[in-house]
């Protein structure tokens, strides 16, 4: 008694893009004396989002049936670019092991997704400030990604490192960005400048995330009161040397004179005559 399956893809090639779909047509024929039934499944990294419409097919001996095999890729960077082998197998419920798997390749179309993030989007300084910028690759191909950067009003220079990024599907990568003004100032409210990063890479437009830098003044808030404190006690200093200190001090002088020349017996200078009143 033959029992069995025979199985034929309409085409073993096929391409899809991840979020969309791609059929392909099996063809499978009882090869057996007897009713058999056929159950349809997709092998291969595929299987999660490939399904057979029917899933099953109920054959008399010599009969052919059709089934429709389609792929759903998600539109996810775990769906890698490039060739996936794929099989249909034809299993037999009379005739395990008759059996058959048809084999096909399906090609997964590559798709761009970049996304980049600065931290901290502003920040604050009299000359200078680092901005980290992440750039996530959520494609499912390899980019190489340039960063560069640039400010509408040119009061700015920028040095990015590195410059360049190759960023694998599903990973990120790090790149600093150091802002620094042209020209500073002494005193005075902060200024505000802005600026535009761009990610760009082959195959996609420019990705563009918007920075600030406040710029400050390069003298620190707290050094005028801090000078005009030092200024008082210098002032509080010479009011109280004229009018405590000093006359303390010549005072202690003149009595220490006095004691002196009369230990040598020498006369005693007089004092400062009083004046009248």
């Amino acid at each position: 008694m033959t029992m069995g399956a025979l199985a034929n893809l309409e085409t073993r090639m096929l391409t899809v893009a991840p979020g969309a779909e791609a059929g392909v047509e099996i063809r499978v024929r009882n090869n057996g004396t007897v009713v058999d039934q056929f159950t349809l499944d997709v092998l291969g990294d595929a299987s999660s989002w490939a399904t057979a419409d029917p899933a099953s097919l109920s054959l008399f001996p010599g009969a052919e049936e059709r089934a429709r095999i389609t792929f759903r890729p998600p539109r996810s960077h775990q769906i890698t670019a490039g060739p996936m082998p794929f099989g249909v197998r034809v299993a037999s419920r009379e005739d395990p092991q008759g059996s058959v798997v048809e084999e096909g390749v399906l090609q997964v179309e590559p798709f761009a997704e970049t996304t980049a993030e600065l931290a901290p989007r502003t920040s604050r300084g009299s000359r200078s400030a680092v901005h980290d910028l992440a750039v996530d690759n959520r494609g499912n191909t390899r980019i190489n990604a340039e960063v560069t950067a640039s400010d509408p009003d040119q009061v700015l220079d920028f040095d990015v490192r590195p410059p360049g990024l190759v960023i694998d599907p599903g990973t990120a990568a790090i790149a600093n960005v150091r802002v620094r003004a042209k020209q500073s100032f002494l005193r005075g409210q902060p200024k505000t400048r802005s600026f535009s990063v761009l990610v760009g890479s082959v195959g996609q437009p420019p990705v563009a995330v918007d920075g600030t830098l406040l710029q400050e003044q390069i003298l620190p808030g707290w050094l005028p009161r801090a000078l005009a404190a030092a200024l008082a006690l210098a002032v509080l200093a010479i009011v109280l040397w004229f009018m405590f200190l000093r006359p303390a001090i010549d005072s202690a002088a003149t009595e220490r004179a006095k004691d002196v020349l009369a230990a040598a017996s020498l006369p005693v200078p007089p004092g400062p005559v009083p004046p009248r009143a």
